[in-house]
């Protein structure tokens, strides 16, 4: 059993990194992170504000979230030919997921939209999804 997460680097990864250690924490579980390979879908920009991270910038960043945390935590990549999606839910069918916590961009209802990738795992989901935005952690 685990809680599952994907990870870009961006700031709404980062909202759903920090919920994803708190409910595998309240779980007393281990914690599975996606972590995106090609970094396509980082919004988040270098130091500079420039650039979009390199993958190795989204590693280290995820890695240095993940400093301190009492958690055992694997992290993995999606496969050759595999979307995020899939690999998001192949994992959190393997192992037995309790919960996958994705992080969306906040909007308002009208013109809402959901990317192709959290619409897969919400639809197709073996287990419970938590989403969180940033906006809700701006003020903790």
């Amino acid at each position: 059993m685990s809680v599952v997460v994907s990870y870009y680097g961006n700031i709404e990864s980062d909202a759903a990194l920090s919920e994803a250690i708190a409910q595998a924490s309240a779980r007393n579980t281990s914690l599975l992170v996606v972590l995106d390979s090609n970094s396509s879908g980082s919004q988040q920009l270098n130091a500079e504000g420039d650039q979009p991270l390199s993958r190795d910038e989204v590693e280290d960043r995820l890695w240095d979230a993940l400093r301190g945390v009492a958690l055992d935590v694997d992290v993995r990549r999606p496969t050759a030919g595999a979307s995020m999606a899939e690999t998001v839910l192949r994992v959190a069918e393997r192992s037995s997921a309790q919960l996958i916590v994705l992080g969306l961009r906040p909007g308002g209802f009208a013109g809402t939209h959901i990317g192709p990738t959290a619409a897969q795992i919400l639809l197709d989901a073996p287990c419970p999804v938590v989403t969180t935005t940033t906006h809700l952690r701006r003020d903790k």
